[in-house]
């Protein structure tokens, strides 16, 4: 009897090794980080993305790094898409954040072309701006099989808070509004004088 299970789990095994070592000739789908300014130390919670480009994609399950080694940030929490009815639970503190989600028992996520969705929603404490890098680690199609043409969006490749321009910045840019104001008011007013 021991024996027979034993065969039976070298089979199964060798099937999903099969299934993960095949190659999915899926459309691109583009991982990307949400930013917002710093407004002071607190708890922020931003989204990571999912694009599908060329084509719809199908989500099964992912695991994605998150590198939280800036000693201004430190992760709380992570809130995973609803679809996906496997996580696995982050310790607050974990650094690198390793977010892991999979459907087992419903349909997976689908991506529409040029469609975004989030994936999942971190939380964590800033005491300072910072960025928090991305390291998408594997995504998964329907099949379970690893999704080859997945990249990150260089324009977001982190999970951010950025510095609120400083009030010289500011002040610098209403000075310039008002300056063009003041020159379109002349031109009109002069204009109106030569007719």
């Amino acid at each position: 009897m021991g024996s027979q299970m034993m065969n039976g789990f070298r089979v199964c095994a060798v099937l999903v090794l099969l299934t993960l070592s095949g190659t999915s000739a899926k459309a691109a789908l583009v991982i990307s980080g949400e930013s917002m300014f710093f407004s002071g130390a607190g708890s922020y919670t931003l989204d990571i993305f999912a694009t599908a480009v060329d084509m719809d994609e199908q989500v099964s399950g992912y695991n994605i790094d998150l590198d939280f080694s800036n000693p201004n940030l430190t992760f709380t929490s992570v809130a995973y898409n609803p679809v996906f009815d496997f996580p696995t639970p982050v310790m607050a503190g974990d650094d690198p954040a390793q977010l892991q989600a999979s459907v087992i028992f419903g349909a997976p996520l689908t991506i529409g072309i040029d469609q975004t969705v989030s994936l999942a929603s971190i939380t964590f404490n800033a005491t300072a701006a910072g960025a928090i890098p991305i390291i998408p680690v594997e995504v998964a199609d329907e099949d379970f099989v690893a999704i080859s043409a997945v990249s990150l969006d260089q324009r977001a490749p982190s999970l951010s808070v950025t510095a609120v321009p400083e009030p010289a910045s500011a002040f610098a840019l209403a000075a310039i509004g008002l300056t063009s104001i003041w020159i379109r008011h002349r031109r009109r007013s002069s204009q109106k004088q030569r007719r």
